[in-house]
């Protein structure tokens, strides 16, 4: 029969015949259908049949367990406090609080006062002093202000007597505890501290050092304070993202108090989880243990993915929910609705939009990834439509066991429920998600829920659209494969003095360079993968690549390194893809070459790469954990360029 020739030229349909993209006999265009053992070349039009997904063996299932175990200590070591203050003293406007104190001897007395609050946050207090058995407050008077929330904070007093008085000039105020000091910075508990219980109750939470432990650090104000209005039912300070990542947040405080602990433990426990996560998704498209294991461990070690899961801002879960989506969207690619019931390949289908309705509700970045879904999706559809073609051209015959009457048959019909299925999936489901994140919204509570969630769009776009705020540690998409700017998080000075050595405590954001630096050449692999082989898999990764990463090329707002977080995943996917193809090893899901072993340079070289890929993240450890360390270690090993700030001089 003849076969038309626009159904039989390579294509970018992106369903290989195996996941290590192997080469498979092909049939020319007018010869007889292959038996249905045979597996069409990859550039043929030929049916092509479902493929397993997965070969989870034993050996996979220790590996997994192993690497997740391994992260699992560094990721719950030292995440932060269990406790922090709770009790709750609220003061309107004008409202004051009166302490007194023993008489001291002189200069021994109040020098600093010590505040932990709740929303919101720059509150403003007039201080006055008067004597133990003065009648009048002094004249002169100072103000203090308390700025972030959920952070110990000190204000230095004016020399003060031993009586001291704090009026509100603000509309209101949440006070979680106070704690006066003296100039050796042991606490005073004042005389009439039964006055206010709320207040001197948990005077011990006072730290010796404020550090990351006990307090929030870069925007954990924003995302960490609103799971805690979340709960509340306060009005929500931060509205610039969708509730939903706040809400995962919210989840964490409910179960462990609202600590540093409490509100990190959700991010760091989807963090866990992306390890055997992203497992899956390199066996499932490698279908080989060792790339499985070696792109897990590449992952799971990049510096990125410790220090943003270890912190309560958002980027974790949206990284978590992106990765899920294109892992369900492979697996639906691997199925073909004319050998498998469609009802089954409505299972991964649905799971992925499933995923992206859960992501967009997290950060708007998530409608970026449901692009590249798009793309992906509609590449398959052309596949199936050109297997359409390819059996009406020989409507007796059959390829791979599929009958050519049975694909012209179901194709239309199959087609036309995919699509509904897909209206509902992608369109319905996703839209009830985000609306049903708003209900914790406290924000316009005089209207409906609709109503409510079409404010906060206006407000989101506004923002996002006009923002022209500037950040020393800002940097532009072109920069961050190569990590030009970090952003650091948090530092602090243990022993020593400003750029006079000692040990200094730094938290930065980052990507591990034998990571970064490799993705950028693998990048251009795959690209060249799919101009020259027409390599399916190959255009899969760069779909899921480019859709995170190409939409910030036309952004103008502040952009910072983390926006980079999404991409992760593919740049350790498309190393690994990179290294297969370049040493010639073959999935287990290979039906070609079967007369030759396996290469066995790849097993040798994933071994290699990963324990560096580890070495490398245990030698930068310190500055993205927050651990004590030299500043000469730091300046000396690993502050390999000037615009890697990671701990304080």
């Amino acid at each position: 029969y003849a076969v038309p020739q626009y159904c039989c030229r390579q294509d970018a349909v992106l369903q290989n015949s195996s996941p290590a993209g192997s080469v498979s006999q092909a049939t020319a265009p007018g010869s007889v259908s292959p038996p249905a053992s045979s597996t069409p070349a990859p550039g043929s039009c030929a049916p092509r049949p479902s493929q397993r997904v997965l070969s989870f063996t034993g050996a996979d299932l220790i590996l997994t367990t192993a690497v997740t175990l391994l992260y699992s200590c560094f990721a719950l070591y030292d995440l932060g406090d269990t406790s922090a203050p709770e009790s709750r003293y609220d003061m309107t406007y004008g409202e004051s609080v009166t302490v007194r104190f023993e008489n001291a001897e002189p200069g021994r007395g109040v020098t600093s006062v010590a505040c932990y609050i709740a929303p919101g946050h720059n509150r403003n207090f007039i201080v006055e002093t008067k004597g133990l058995y003065d009648d009048e407050w002094s004249p002169d008077t100072q103000t203090v202000t308390f700025e972030n929330v959920f952070t110990w904070q000190e204000n230095a007093l004016d020399p003060s007597d031993d009586c001291i008085r704090l009026t509100l000039t603000d509309n209101s105020a949440s006070l979680l505890e106070l704690v006066f000091l003296d100039q050796d910075g042991n606490m005073l508990t004042p005389l009439n501290a039964s006055d206010y219980p709320a207040l001197f109750d948990e005077q011990s939470l006072y730290p010796a050092r404020v550090s990351f432990r006990n307090s929030m650090y870069f925007d954990e104000i924003y995302h960490g304070r609103t799971a805690y209005e979340f709960l509340h039912g306060l009005t929500t300070y931060e509205t610039t993202h969708p509730p939903l990542g706040k809400i995962i947040i919210s989840a964490g405080v409910a179960l462990f108090g609202m600590n540093p602990f409490g509100w990190r433990i959700a991010g760091t426990l989807l963090g866990i989880l992306m390890v055997p996560a992203i497992y899956l998704f390199g066996k499932a498209l490698t279908g080989s243990t060792p790339a499985a294991a070696l792109t897990c461990v590449l992952f799971t070690f990049d510096f990125m993915h410790f220090t943003q899961t270890r912190i309560a801002t958002i980027d974790v879960y949206i990284t978590f929910f992106v990765l899920l989506m294109y892992f369900f969207m492979y697996c639906y690619c691997k199925k073909s609705f004319y050998d498998t019931p469609l009802s089954r390949t409505f299972l991964p289908l649905g799971a992925c939009g499933v995923c992206m309705g859960l992501g967009i509700a997290c950060k708007w970045t998530g409608i970026y990834a449901g692009a590249g879904l798009a793309v992906i999706f509609f590449a398959v559809l052309l596949r199936r439509y050109r297997e359409y073609c390819y059996a009406k051209a020989s409507p007796e015959g059959s390829d791979s066991g599929m009958e050519h009457a049975h694909i012209l048959r179901v194709f239309f019909p199959h087609t036309v429920k995919t699509l509904c299925f897909c209206l509902l999936f992608f369109v319905g489901i996703p839209a009830l998600i985000y609306l049903l994140s708003y209900l914790p919204f406290a924000d316009h509570t005089d209207e409906g829920l609709f109503s409510r969630m079409l404010h906060n769009q206006t407000s989101m776009y506004s923002y996002h659209s006009t923002l022209e705020a500037t950040h020393p540690y800002s940097s532009p998409w072109y920069e961050w494969p190569v990590m030009k700017r970090p952003v650091w998080y948090y530092s602090s000075i243990v022993s020593g003095t400003y750029g006079a050595g000692g040990l200094r405590e730094g938290i930065s954001t980052f990507g591990n360079p034998l990571v970064w630096w490799p993705g950028i050449p693998a990048a251009l692999y795959m690209l060249l993968l799919w101009a020259k082989k027409k390599d399916r898999t190959a255009a899969f990764l760069l779909v899921g690549y480019l859709a995170q990463y190409l939409p910030w090329f036309f952004v103008t707002r502040i952009t910072f390194i983390y926006h980079y977080f999404p991409s992760v995943a593919f740049v350790t996917l498309m190393i690994v893809y990179s290294l297969m193809q370049l040493t010639g090893h073959r999935g287990t899901f290979s039906r070609s070459d079967t007369h030759r072993p396996p290469a066995q340079v790849f097993p040798s070289l994933a071994i290699l790469y990963g324990t560096a890929a580890f070495i490398l993240f245990l030698l930068f450890y310190p500055v993205l954990s927050g651990q004590p360390a030299d500043s000469s270690y730091v300046d000396h090993w690993l502050r390999w360029f000037n615009g890697w700030v990671l701990t304080a001089p």
